[in-house]
């Protein structure tokens, strides 16, 4: 109902010779097809002279400043002022000016609007690592080949605190024996998780051992290049020992279990001595045959420095290895012969036996802890742990 004397005062709101402001239309309230075109100012009062008659009326006037609201809002924006086109240059930007469409760089941060920033951070390539590679890894974190076989599995190792007994390493001045200064902690890791295509670190270090645990990767990889070659299963039986475990199974007092880069393996696919050779072939400093595994490590590789600190050169020929010994004892009468040892401290070593005739033919090979020669062997020899040899005549 107040459509028509709403467009009719604005009308003669513009036919009273108002001063000029900037315009801007809109559309009336309720019409379909016409618009009005209303200040983007609030107008200056005006006088009764050049007030329209129309409008002396104090109801038109209620009218005409309703309508004005209705139509124009209560709060309009200053009118916005358009700059010149500024000429632009070639889009190819060779000769050194910025293209209309940049921004201008500056080191100086823009005012502060109080608005959340939506757009996403620039990319600038840096993935965190100094190379780009990927995130940083710390330097106290020790890391292994992984399932993938191309590294990044890594764990963080924790310092060794005055835990006294069962965590003290012997004394020694030859650097491949000296403590370890951090330790992986048992608890903090996955025990599941695999350090190697074929291998997991629940089957080095065991939790029934022993909180903490040391594990060197290079031993991890040379044990999963031996499982690769021989193409069957590679079974650890025994991987890292605490100083306290260790002494208290009776190991060696620098047995490499207690420094993380020996481990006793077996293997259905391979007998004993082929497998004693798979580790020779790996570089194994030393190895040693048993009845039911066989011991490598590789003590003379330089020390993981997550462990142990700086590495070191080691020596060329170890002069420290440990000391073993047989006996090769005739057998009286009927009686076998036997080859006691000691210096082994895993359990009982593997004996290999063989005979030859008067000729120098063998007269075959074989592997028990006591023999009995053929009938026409005139010498006979036995080889203890893979370490010893003995020959005598019979």
């Amino acid at each position: 109902m107040m459509r028509a004397p709403l467009l009719w005062t604005l009308a003669l709101e513009r036919r009273a010779g108002k001063p000029p402001v900037p315009q801007r239309a809109v559309r009336a309230p309720g019409l379909r097809h016409s618009s009005l075109t209303c200040s983007s100012t609030l107008a200056p009062r005006s006088s009764p002279e050049t007030r329209p008659a129309a409008l002396r009326s104090v109801r038109l006037q209620v009218l005409y400043l309703f309508g004005a609201l209705v139509a124009c809002g209560p709060v309009v924006a200053p009118p916005v002022t358009r700059q010149p086109d500024v000429p632009t240059v070639d889009d190819t930007d060779t000769d050194g000016f910025a293209r209309p469409d940049e921004a201008a760089e500056t080191d100086e941060p823009g005012p502060d609007t109080g608005a959340i920033d939506t757009a996403p951070p620039e990319d600038t390539g840096d993935t965190g690592s100094p190379s780009g590679g990927g995130p940083t890894v710390p330097a106290t974190d020790v890391c292994f080949p992984g399932a993938s076989n191309q590294g990044g599995t890594c764990f963080p190792t924790i310092p060794i605190g005055a835990w006294g007994g069962d965590w003290d390493w012997p004394a020694s001045a030859d650097p491949r024996y000296r403590e370890p200064s951090r330790v992986v902690d048992l608890d903090a890791i996955t025990l599941s998780t695999k350090v190697a295509p074929n291998f997991t670190a629940g089957e080095f270090l065991v939790r029934s051992k022993g909180r903490y645990g040391i594990l060197q990767p290079h031993m991890v990889e040379r044990l999963q290049g031996i499982r690769t070659a021989i193409g069957a299963a590679l079974q650890v039986t025994s991987g890292f020992r605490g100083p306290g475990y260790n002494a208290g199974v009776g190991g060696a007092t620098f047995s490499r279990h207690m420094y993380g880069d020996g481990a006793d393996i077996f293997s259905s696919a391979l007998s004993i001595e082929a497998l004693g050779a798979r580790c020779q072939s790996a570089g194994a400093t030393y190895v040693q045959l048993y009845t039911g595994h066989v011991h490598c490590d590789w003590r003379s590789d330089p020390l993981e420095p997550a462990f142990y600190g700086t590495p070191f050169a080691p020596p060329a020929h170890p002069a420290d290895l440990p000391v073993v010994s047989a006996t090769l004892v005739p057998g009286v009468g009927t009686a076998p012969w036997t080859a006691p040892a000691t210096g082994f401290d895993e359990g009982e070593p593997l004996r290999v036996w063989t005979a030859w005739d008067a000729s120098g033919r063998s007269l075959g090979r074989v592997v028990a802890t006591a023999y009995t020669p053929p009938p026409a062997a005139t010498d006979i020899q036995v080889v203890v742990g893979g370490l010893v040899t003995l020959r005598a005549p019979r």
